[in-house]
């Protein structure tokens, strides 16, 4: 008779350890609802940007960014300049597959024409979203092997 309430109680704990709480957003509208995405608000005018961290197999590297600046501008170009030289880029927000909340957000920059600077070769990525707030955008490579945080200079 014991063996049969503990195997009981071992039972009614898996049914009730085993399920899991569902919630139902129970707000309806009418027509599509527009998910407004503040990373794409952050190039609405052209901006003055600059690296403040920045690291690449574990080693921070942010100082090699001392003294380059990055303009983004709504037209999808970017320019990266020093105090030597300077490079034009484009940049895209897109998400893979289907565009839903549930699928992440990626930040794609490359080079017109490619670039000489090692350095600045590092921005040339997909980067993954992981935040993004007025004036600043963190962002990780796809492969996970490098982090860039962009802050905004405010005038």
């Amino acid at each position: 008779m014991k063996k049969i309430f503990i195997l009981f109680l071992v039972a009614i704990s898996f049914v009730f350890f085993s399920c899991k709480k569902e919630t139902v957003n129970s707000q309806t509208t009418s027509g599509p609802v527009k998910t407004i995405n503040p990373a794409v608000d952050m190039f609405e005018s052209c901006g003055n940007w600059v690296v403040t961290g920045f690291v690449k197999d574990g080693v921070d590297l942010t100082t090699n960014f001392g003294n380059t600046s990055l303009v983004f501008c709504p037209d999808n170009t970017f320019t990266v300049s020093n105090d030597v030289m300077s490079e034009n880029g484009k940049w895209f927000f897109g998400t893979p597959g289907s565009d839903n909340a549930d699928n992440p957000l990626y930040f794609h920059m490359d080079f017109v024409n490619g670039t000489n600077n090692e350095t600045w070769k590092d921005l040339a990525d997909v980067w993954k979203v992981n935040n993004a707030e007025t004036g600043n955008l963190q962002l990780q490579s796809n492969d996970g092997t490098k982090t860039l945080i962009l802050q905004k200079l405010v005038r």
